[in-house]
């Protein structure tokens, strides 16, 4: 090696230990004996892992994360400055993001990200505008070869793809994982660059090529945890990292140097680069920690005063360890639509496009075929879709059934806007906006709802609570104390339309606009009535998930169903169409000229415990009744706090707690009395305190046995 090449790099890697605390210091003004100091000194000390011991941990743990899938959200601010440079000429400052997913099972690798950035008219400037916007990069390698995917906001054929075949030398995949937004977290670092294009060495391989390497002799605290640190030197760059052996022996944090004063690497213009990561969050999935949430960033500095620098916040925000990539076909071609251009690498002069999972040229003709190959046994199915066999409409239905009886007892808070136009039948049109906070409990028996509601400029407030033996429907505006209906039985109708009707959570549940039954019940009688119920061949892409569908036909009307196996089989998308003839709610059958139109869209999925849970949803409405009224109009919800069973009796979820002193009470089955409500109990209108119980039973009593009539 040339002197003028020589590369110095120092590596500390900090690992955290339970063990290994310092010696407790004397009392102050107490003085050791010479035998208690001799007993000191010679107290054996805790083990002190050698620096490759804890790689070889480290190494471990990273080899435990060869199949997974996972989606990350990533902010970023930064500045670069290139002007100086030969063929550059900006200098600019941004902030923005990225929306993305990585899917590998240790061979095979899948990349797709999408870009946010504010102040660049040509994308989109916020993160729930990117989560909608069509344009997105993928990439793929599936074990043979490298598909480049650019796909734009417009049709198939202002898409492009590059394709490397495997018959080219540049035909690899592993950069994949090393350059996607969150290869940070799982131990590839800029600085590790071994020259070969887009390729990247995991940390514990560029650490096997330190020349100096040692762990410090004391611990240090990081985010709770006690960490080792290494420090190591290679011939390019210095390391300092932090590895944690409380979870799973990860990297907590890291600070790495790489070039400096005399020490020439990378690109000419290169000076030198600092990275670092730090803040790192870790959740534990099966066993295993996985870092989920960390700040990194760089600060590279070129020659002639030039620069580029950026902060990262990344977040995983879905993470599944082992999944079943075949049923998920995570690794195919089918997001590529038809027409997309299609530059094979390697091809000369070629002019080609995508069609049906085959390369094809000018004339239709076949030139690479990209499909999976067919399985021995498996149903013939649409090109582009795995060749294996697809679950029963029954089996399906049974997953989902599985997931929802997860949900037994929760509290789900919510946000909603809603807009639309009611059209009246004089022919005026009414515009409607609320916006409404919601509340819902319940314990598998117990049930409470509680909205705030804003609309068209009025406040107003309800509540609905079933208790085990009462039910207390309350309503009341403004500041106004409002009024109280008590029923001393349950009403099973009523309490399945708490759900159905009555909460916002029902409708990622299964129960849609116009029916008080859940979609798998409607389904299954379906079915037994010989209704048209089917389960479609292709699986379809819906928010990153790949979905199997169910279409129906049934006396309730036509049901297209999303299920998303890798979010437990919860619905990802929803449609339900009712016209002449099919029932809606437990009204007579639609006559003709009315319908009704659902649909349930745009829902994000995280996990809490092992349990899939909505974040946010869109639904929209259409009806049209008699008479020429009807209204249409969309309803955005946010889910802010879901708590899965929780301590309902300590938190006193089924307590009439909020109806105020004054409400007016009205007992069903007591006619023409009016009550009032008084520090949690009902008076009559001297105030004293009734028995609603003895009441409700008394007047049960007058109806079961009535007093015969005068002659």
């Amino acid at each position: 090696m040339c002197p003028q090449r020589a590369r110095i790099t120092i590596i500390i890697v900090t690992l955290c230990a339970v063990s290994g605390a310092n010696p407790i210091p004397a009392a102050p003004g107490k003085i050791e004996t010479d035998q208690q100091d001799a007993a000191v000194r010679t107290k054996p000390r805790p083990h002190l892992p050698a620096a490759s011991e804890l790689l070889d941990k480290y190494a471990q743990t990273q080899d435990k994360l060869k199949s997974f899938i996972l989606k990350y959200e990533d902010e970023f601010t930064g500045e670069y400055d290139l002007r100086s440079l030969r063929n550059q000429s900006e200098r600019r400052r941004g902030a923005g993001g990225y929306l993305g997913e990585v899917r590998s099972d240790g061979t095979r690798h899948y990349r797709s990200e999408k870009l946010w950035e504010k102040r660049r008219a040509y994308l989109p400037a916020t993160k729930s505008a990117a989560q909608s916007y069509p344009r997105y990069n993928s990439y793929l390698w599936d074990g043979k070869r490298f598909f480049q995917y650019q796909r734009s906001n417009k049709t198939g054929a202002n898409d492009r793809l590059f394709l490397t075949p495997e018959t080219h030398k540049g035909a690899r995949g592993e950069n994949i994982i090393s350059t996607n937004r969150s290869c940070v977290l799982l131990g590839y670092f800029e600085d590790s660059y071994d020259r070969a294009p887009y390729n990247f060495r995991r940390i514990d391989d560029e650490l096997k090529q330190a020349g100096k390497m040692q762990v410090l002799q004391n611990t240090v605290s990081v985010r709770g945890s006690q960490c080792h640190v290494i420090i190591a030197q290679t011939t390019e760059s210095k390391y300092k990292l932090w590895i944690d052996p409380q979870h799973s022996f990860h990297i907590a944090r890291a600070e790495i140097t790489r070039g400096g004063p005399g020490i020439e690497f990378g690109k000419p213009e290169e000076i030198s680069l600092y990275t670092y990561l730090k803040n790192v969050r870790f959740k534990e999935f099966g066993g295993l920690w996985m870092p989920v949430e960390a700040d990194w960033g760089y600060d590279r500095k070129l020659i002639r005063n030039c620069f580029s620098r950026a902060d990262h916040h990344h977040k995983i925000v879905e993470f599944t360890l082992s999944p079943d990539h075949n049923l998920l076909r995570s690794f195919e071609t089918d997001e590529i639509r038809n027409g997309t251009s299609v530059l094979i690498i390697g091809d000369r002069g070629g002019s080609y496009t995508w069609q049906d999972g085959r390369v094809v040229d000018e004339k239709g003709r076949m030139i690479l075929d990209c499909r999976p190959k067919k399985v021995s046994g498996a149903v013939e199915l649409s090109p582009g879709t795995r060749s294996l066999k697809h679950p029963t409409v029954t089996e399906l239905l049974d997953k989902f059934t599985e997931t929802q009886e997860k949900l037994q007892s929760f509290i789900i808070k919510t946000q909603v806007e809603s807009k639309g136009i009611e059209n009246l039948p004089s022919g005026h049109k009414k515009k409607v906006t609320a916006e409404v906070a919601s509340e819902f409990r319940f314990d598998g028996n117990r049930s409470s709802v509680r909205f705030h509601t804003f609309r068209d400029n009025e406040r107003s407030y309800n509540s609905r609570l079933w208790d085990g033996h009462t039910r207390f429907d309350h309503v009341r505006g403004g500041s106004e104390p409002g009024r109280v209906v008590i029923t001393g039985e349950r009403n099973d109708d009523r309490e399945k339309q708490r759900i159905s009707r009555g909460s916002l959570i029902g409708k990622t549940m299964g129960y849609y606009y116009g029916d008080d039954e859940r979609i798998d019940t409607i389904l299954r009688k379906a079915i037994k009535r010989g209704d048209s119920v089917s389960v479609q061949d292709k699986l379809e892409r819906i928010s990153g998930s790949n979905c199997y569908i169910i279409k129906a036909l049934t006396k309730r009307g036509k049901f297209i169903i999303w299920l998303g196996p890798e979010k437990d089989y919860n619905i990802v998308k929803a449609i339900s169409e009712k016209g002449k003839g099919d029932l809606f709610y437990n009204l007579p059958p639609l006559k003709e000229g009315e319908y009704s139109y659902f649909i349930l869209n745009s829902v994000q999925y995280k996990t809490i415990g092992d349990t899939w849970l909505p974040q946010k949803t869109e639904t929209q409405t259409k009806r049209k009744g008699l008479g020429g009224k009807c209204f249409g109009g969309v309803t955005k919800c946010n889910f802010t706090q879901i708590t899965l069973n929780p301590d309902h009796d300590s938190l006193s979820s089924f307590v009439p707690d909020d109806i105020m002193n004054g409400a007016t009470v009205y007992i069903r089955g007591v006619p023409r009395i009016k009550y009032t409500w008084q520090d949690g109990k009902v008076v009559d209108k001297d105030g004293r305190e009734v028995d609603v119980d003895k009441l409700i039973k008394a007047e049960s009593e007058k109806v079961k046995n009535p007093k015969p009539k005068r002659k």
